[in-house]
């Protein structure tokens, strides 16, 4: 908050990510409360950011108020969100899509304008697979995507959580829908044809653009801002920092999730990944630069 309060005017607003950044697993990093209503307190224009598309905007809000942070669902911005823009992109609207997995409550899909099926039976008649995330068969559903877009070659995969995996406890991860779109396109390539996924979450622009207009309609940021006085704080290289970096945001990495400062400092400086800054945690100084 310091190092933020004593350089307000060089910015216009933030984009924070949640898991690894204002949340640890089950728990909230420390002061993370604290940051977000002193950042309300002085006004300063934010979003929360997430690659988490299982859960809608409430339901996420929720998960984080038992974790003490209370955050309105209107402040939260959504991969899933983003599935609108690439429905008008694509030309897809009204069409039929098979979901894999969770798609939050209520569903992003439906939400953009899409009419989703989970029943193998319904498959042939969509124009689309959605993949989500926890809570589906990973063997037969693949299989049976697979065969689809193997029949199908005018289908699209849409991935918004490009995300190949996260953690799940000590020295534990869990597959994520990143891994799910690269295994199935690889499988039909080798069968059949080139599948290209459609990937919308960071480091992906399209949740980026997504989030940036929210923050303009919803809190007044004018249209003409320039893209190094968004603030970007997020704790992964491959996704916040690798996204923020490509749309010329300034990128602040939080050494509070799954990077370490070593990991940092072994970075080439041409590379993408290099954050503008970086924390140790929401309230202290910057470690880098000095």
């Amino acid at each position: 908050m310091d190092w933020f309060a004593d350089r307000r005017e060089a910015f216009d607003g933030l984009l924070i990510d949640i898991d690894g950044t204002l949340t640890t697993g089950q728990h909230s990093v420390p002061r993370a409360a604290e940051f977000l209503q002193w950042l309300r307190t002085d006004d300063v224009p934010f979003f929360l950011v997430t690659n988490d598309c299982d859960r809608s905007h409430q339901q996420k809000a929720d998960w984080l108020a038992e974790r003490g942070i209370d955050v309105a669902p209107d402040e939260l911005a959504s991969c899933g969100d983003a599935l609108a823009a690439c429905v008008i992109e694509h030309g897809i609207a009204g069409e039929q899509v098979f979901v894999i997995g969770e798609l939050g409550d209520p569903c992003y899909a439906r939400q953009a304008g899409l009419r989703p099926v989970r029943s193998f039976e319904a498959l042939p008649e969509c124009a689309a697979v959605v993949i989500g995330a926890r809570n589906y068969d990973m063997g037969s559903t693949c299989n049976a995507v697979i065969n689809f877009l193997v029949a199908n070659q005018d289908a699209l995969l849409i991935v918004p959580n490009p995300d190949r995996y996260w953690p799940a406890g000590a020295n534990r991860i869990a597959i994520g829908p990143g891994s799910v779109a690269r295994f199935i396109a690889m499988v039909v390539e080798d069968y059949s044809h080139t599948v290209s996924p459609i990937y919308l979450g960071k480091p992906n622009a399209a949740v980026f653009n997504f989030a940036i207009a929210q923050l303009q309609q919803r809190t007044g940021l004018p249209l003409a801002t320039q893209p190094e006085r968004i603030l970007t704080l997020g704790d992964s290289l491959k996704s916040d920092i690798r996204g923020a970096n490509r749309l010329g945001l300034t990128s602040a990495l939080m050494l509070t999730g799954i990077t370490s400062e070593a990991t940092v400092h072994s970075l080439p400086p041409d590379d993408e990944k290099v954050p503008d800054l970086v924390f140790a945690g929401l309230c202290g100084p910057a470690v880098l630069p000095p």
